[in-house]
């Protein structure tokens, strides 16, 4: 492993069998959105604070999917930054038409990388904190403490709900992964993403 490392401070969730929540957004929840939800407060359950190592992984070769539950993978792409935010801002037929030559691009990957049979594509959002004030789709960064996407409860939900013909025996199992990239043509310097290696904890 690298000895390249941050040392960096953070709250980690306790295992308290309740389900922790936490509301990322680059505008807060208004009093109204508060009082309508079963959450009164933008985070919630049981934590400790720890003192980490935040591991440089570019050049690892050890961080592979199967073992480390992620992996740096080079992924060219025929879209441009531009295009992004054209995806992401817009509704257009030719915003819609960007979204589906990179969803392909995406799929194909996948489909060499995991030897799967099919490919979902469920969802996108483009991160810049200059540009959240547009209104116009474009979220801020989602720091603040260490997360997860989804659970196995909604991960669950989520794969039966893409089935066609909502035929459960349609396929016999499923991965649920995300997958970030750098949609600029210069090198990220601040607001890095962090990933865990799960033979960590």
């Amino acid at each position: 492993m690298s000895t390249d490392y941050l040392e960096v401070t953070t709250h980690l969730a306790v295992d308290d069998m309740t389900r922790h929540w936490a509301y990322f957004r680059s505008l807060p929840r208004t009093n109204k959105e508060r009082k309508s939800s079963i959450h009164k407060d933008d985070v919630g359950g049981s934590t400790v604070r720890r003192n980490i190592r935040v591991y440089n992984g570019r050049d690892e070769e050890k961080l592979v999917l199967d073992d480390a539950s992620f992996e740096l993978v080079s992924l060219p792409t025929s879209l441009s930054t531009a295009d992004f935010y054209e995806i992401q801002e817009n509704s257009t037929k030719d915003s819609l038409t960007l979204q589906q030559k990179y969803h392909d691009e995406v799929s194909t990957f996948m489909k060499n990388k995991l030897g799967c049979d099919k490919v979902v594509c469920f969802h996108s959002q483009v991160r810049n904190e200059k540009r959240t004030m547009e209104g116009k789709g474009v979220q801020g960064y989602a720091s603040g403490m260490p997360h997860t996407d989804s659970s196995a409860v909604s991960a669950d939900q989520l794969a039966l709900s893409k089935l066609e013909n909502n035929d459960p025996q349609q396929y016999g199992r499923y991965m649920y992964l995300n997958l970030w990239r750098n949609i600029s043509s210069h090198p990220i310097e601040n607001n890095h993403l962090a990933v865990l290696d799960e033979r960590s904890v």
